[in-house]
């Protein structure tokens, strides 16, 4: 089975997709969080209670699999959602304080709180059965299989001697 499932960041214009769509998003995205940060700091450090939580994750594809690992530390399975819908993975989740100190003026922070969302478009529909989702150690790693029935549009040609 040959990797083509996940959406292709730089689509022809005889795609479904207009060129660099994905690519123009994501950079429109990074734009405007980089602009609602400009208004969270105080005195040059991020006030504590404007802090948002943005994880990272890993996208990786296999002839059998598309694989997700995220950096969620701090959580608790609890608090991670994961969902299918429209053939798009959607991992979810919200990051809370413990408790909040009134009485503590802080300084410097750098922990982050809050909720997220990601939606990963897989071009396929998914099947929750063959999903398989492991969290430990602050890392959430998703494993879906891919369906047998995928086709990329590729036919063989047999080719013929002489």
């Amino acid at each position: 089975m040959s990797k083509f499932s996940l959406p292709d960041l730089w689509k022809k214009e005889t795609d479904n997709a207009p060129l660099f769509s994905s690519l123009q998003h994501e950079i429109e995205r990074v734009f405007d969080e980089f602009g609602s940060l400009s208004s969270r700091f105080e005195n040059g450090f991020l006030h504590p209670r404007l802090a948002t939580f943005s994880p990272k994750f890993d996208l990786s594809e296999t002839d059998q699999s598309i694989d997700i690992e995220a950096e969620l530390p701090g959580m608790t399975l609890e608090q991670i959602d994961i969902s299918a819908k429209d053939k798009s993975l959607i991992i979810s989740g919200e990051k809370s304080t413990e408790k909040d100190e009134v009485d503590k003026d802080y300084h410097i922070t750098e922990r982050s709180y809050g909720k997220f969302y990601r939606s990963i478009p897989l071009g396929f529909t998914i099947d929750p059965e063959v999903v398989k989702a492991k969290y430990k150690d602050g890392v959430l790693k998703v494993t879906v299989a891919k369906p047998a029935e995928i086709d990329d549009g590729t036919q063989k040609i047999e080719i013929s001697a002489g």
